[in-house]
């Protein structure tokens, strides 16, 4: 296992796609990868999760307005991602459409293990924390909102949306915007993306990505196998080499 801490504009590397020139194998290849906001996240570990025992909340497209977000389109891929994540975890509970508000996101957050979101993620540059998940109707969810949730008792959040995954400027140490909010609420940790990300494509690498946590309970080591999945299918490192998790 390799963990990785790097802020600033090194944060941004991604790093499973980094080939190493003398065995021109590429990163992933030969390490499990995982990143940490500093040297004592690295050396947490949380315990691995009991397959049978995970109870998951799956959110996808919600129907938002598209008034209040007028560049932003609705996700038929994000409504077909749940889809597939319930062969996954068939006990799970779904919000979507009208019903993926916040109030409903925080009360099945309070049971699940996982949480996975497949939506629209609008990320700010200037300031993080006002990063926010798009839900239903006119309802914004800001990073500063879910730093002061109670998420103790989630082991992962899956932020199957663009830019979720950000460091901070400079040596300041941290995950800036909806990962480290995530973080900061408790949840053991985060898969969330770097850049923008095609919602029909990321549907067979979070597929992927979920069969093989499901069967480890390790989340690093799923998005290592699901990474290397979706590389033996030839599909581009823009696909999955933007996709990283932090947590321990």
């Amino acid at each position: 296992p390799l963990v990785i801490v790097a802020d600033g504009e090194i944060g941004r590397v991604p790093f499973p796609a980094l080939r190493d020139p003398r065995t021109g194998r590429d990163l992933v290849e030969s390490h499990t990868l995982s990143s940490a906001s500093g040297l004592a996240d690295a050396a947490r570990r949380e315990p691995a999760a009991e397959w049978s025992a995970l109870r998951a909340l799956l959110v996808a497209d919600p129907r938002f307005d598209p008034g209040e977000h007028p560049t932003l389109n609705a996700l038929s891929g994000a409504r077909a991602e749940m889809e597939a994540l319930r062969g996954v975890y068939p006990d799970a509970d779904t919000l979507s459409g009208s019903n993926a508000s916040i109030d409903a996101l925080r009360a099945g957050a309070r049971e699940a293990d996982v949480i996975h979101y497949a939506g629209h993620a609008v990320f700010d540059d200037t300031r993080p924390e006002r990063s926010f998940l798009v839900l239903a109707g006119a309802e914004r969810l800001p990073a500063d909102t879910i730093s002061r949730w109670d998420l103790g008792g989630v082991r992962l959040v899956v932020l199957s949306a663009c830019s979720t995954i950000r460091a901070r400027h400079g040596r300041s140490g941290g995950f800036a915007g909806l990962s480290g909010a995530f973080l900061s609420a408790g949840a053991g940790g985060v898969v969330g993306s770097l850049w923008k990300v095609n919602d029909r494509l990321a549907q067979p690498l979070m597929e992927a990505f979920h069969r093989e946590y499901r069967a480890s309970g390790d989340p690093a080591a799923a998005l290592r196998k699901a990474q290397l999945e979706m590389r033996r299918q030839g599909l581009s490192p823009a696909v999955w080499a933007g996709f990283r998790y932090v947590g321990g």
